[in-house]
């Protein structure tokens, strides 16, 4: 057994991925996010790390991302680099 910790929305795509390759799949959403408004702040120069997607979609709701548009930044993960040039951060300095 292997357990996968995901928001709904992904697990419900990854449950098609695993189950479309014969695995025999149960899910079930053991969590969700809430998003604080908290102030956050920036310093040029700095580096930032984007540990997951919901970094920015906090950011974005809480409309502080454009803080983060010059900021030099390292991203974990390739969706999360493509969410941070669609929000307008262009210096990701790396992806992992």
């Amino acid at each position: 057994m292997i357990l996968i910790t995901r928001p709904k929305a992904q697990a419900k795509d990854l449950e098609l991925l695993i189950s479309s390759k014969g695995y025999k799949t149960v899910q079930e959403s053991l969590y969700d996010f809430k998003y604080y408004m908290n102030k956050v702040s920036y310093n040029k120069n700095k580096y930032y790390i984007f540990p997951s997607i919901h970094t920015i979609k906090s950011l974005i709701k809480s409309k502080q991302i454009y803080k983060f548009k010059n900021a030099n930044i390292f991203a974990i993960g390739w969706k999360v680099k493509q969410a941070l040039i669609q929000s307008g951060c262009n210096k990701v300095q790396a992806t992992s």
